[in-house]
């Protein structure tokens, strides 16, 4: 009698974590739970974006930062903890998601934690003590979202779409008239832009939980590629989640859902253009509005996916780093000194005088210099039935971004960028030949961005498997 309580005790606890519903054979019966901290510093603090030398410390703030998680399990035992933050970089990730493992159980290479490259959030490399005691918060904040998610766990049902967004992300690497190239960061722009020299990616992708559940609101994910850059400007002083804030408010308010983003391969694509009139606005919650009706235009005819349990592989990479410009260690030395004393133009001028590309180039080559011949990092990609995503630690370029979705054998793939650490930009071969901000001042050697894009494709086959 007391095995057959036993047995029967099981059986309400499953009927009662699964709403009791019956699943198809072979279909796969999800939970999905969400939770969202705010990690807005309360004291003024050093601002990161834009480099470090322009000194920003906060006055206050547009809007607030968040810390958003979403729990997804399945009926095999698998978990999965996604969690988006509203900060530039994913520096103290580490920490957070062994914080997170330990506090929750969910082991850690089941925890995903990105960046939403906002340039308006607190600059985590600072030792101002600012930065210290708001990290204290920002650490308890991340497993709270965490537990909270978890907690929140209910059945759930899932479907996709996506849509080209229109004139809202631009390639920020230009074709001038003399046939050079110039960046964002620095260029020679006296001769005028020609055109764009890169292929954007335009796509918005969304993943809709629908919750059955009496109560439980749906969880609406988007993935979506551009630089944060609205809100932010070297002499811009407030705190801000930027277009992501903006575009969260505003679909949360007309959908009534859960809203959380991931920024997608924008390397090299930023949130304007410097063909002033291919930008449509640079008005933060404009920005959002624009960027959210293609969402709920999006939401009004979402595709039901196919279930299965939910799969994670991690596969090292050893990343060979880029030993070119050593010979010319003590000029960039001196640079960066220059660029510390007199900030990035001044510092830049001298940089070129050099050899370098730019001061960035410069302070690269100082960086790599202090590196080992090679460095390993891991790649995560995790698939939940018939949809998959990819967690890469640097910012992807737009074409890498695009292959991985194009050649992945998934209905629908996530790419998820700044994720669980950082290992800079990662251009394609052809960037190179620009000489821009982005090519020289990543850490590893030409040819490792189009790479990793095929060792993600790689592993997105063997989860298919």
């Amino acid at each position: 009698m007391k095995k057959f309580l036993c047995m029967l005790l099981a059986v309400m606890m499953i009927c009662l974590c699964f709403g009791c519903a019956q699943s198809a054979p072979g279909k796969t019966q999800f939970q999905v739970g969400y939770g969202r901290k705010d990690i807005t510093p309360v004291d003024p603090v050093p601002l990161a974006g834009y480099g470090n030398s322009f000194n920003r410390i906060s006055k206050g703030a547009l809007d607030y930062l968040y810390v958003t998680c979403v729990a997804i399990a399945d009926d095999q035992g698998n978990t999965i903890l996604l969690l988006s933050e509203d900060l530039l970089l994913p520096t103290f990730s580490v920490e957070a998601r062994n914080q997170i493992s330990t506090a929750t159980g969910i082991p850690l290479q089941n925890i995903v934690q990105a960046a939403t490259h906002t340039h308006s959030a607190p600059d985590q490399a600072s030792t101002d003590p600012a930065i210290a005691t708001w990290k204290i918060r920002y650490l308890k904040q991340c497993v709270s979202a965490a537990e909270e998610a978890l907690a929140d766990l209910s059945p759930a049902e899932i479907s996709i779409g996506s849509t080209n967004v229109d004139g809202l992300n631009f390639v920020r690497h230009y074709l001038l008239n003399d046939g050079t190239y110039a960046g964002d960061n620095f260029g020679n722009w006296a001769s005028g832009i020609k055109d764009y020299a890169d292929a954007k990616d335009p796509q918005m992708q969304l993943v809709r939980f629908t919750r059955t559940a009496e109560g439980k609101k749906d969880v609406l994910m988007a993935n979506w590629q551009a630089h944060a850059c609205v809100t932010g400007g070297n002499e811009k002083y407030d705190i801000s989640a930027d277009f992501i804030g903006s575009t969260r408010e505003y679909v949360e308010e007309q959908a009534g859902v859960n809203f959380i983003y991931f920024s997608g391969a924008g390397g090299n694509m930023n949130s304007f253009s410097r063909i002033a009139a291919d930008t449509p606005t640079k008005d933060n919650k404009e920005y959002g509005k624009q960027l959210g009706n293609y969402a709920l235009d999006v939401m009004k005819n979402m595709t039901p996916v196919q279930t299965g349990a939910i799969k994670i592989k991690i596969t090292p990479y050893v990343g060979q780093v880029d030993k070119t410009f050593q010979d010319k260690l003590a000029q960039a030395k001196e640079v960066v000194a220059l660029m510390e004393a007199a900030g990035q133009l001044t510092a830049n001028a001298k940089a070129v005088e050099y050899g370098f590309s730019s001061c960035f180039h410069a302070q690269a080559v100082v960086k790599r210099s202090a590196m080992s011949d090679t460095q390993t990092f891991d790649l995560c990609t995790i698939s939940v039935g018939d949809i998959s995503f990819v967690a890469a630690p640097y910012e992807m370029f737009a074409v890498h971004g695009m292959h991985i979705k194009e050649n992945s054998p998934f209905r629908s793939t996530f790419v998820l960028t700044c994720a669980n650490s950082y290992v800079g930009y990662l251009p394609t071969n052809e960037a190179y030949d620009y000489g821009c901000y982005e090519s020289h001042s990543g850490r590893y050697i030409r040819g490792t961005g189009d790479d990793l894009a095929a060792t993600f494709v790689d592993a997105l086959n063997e989860l298919k498997q």
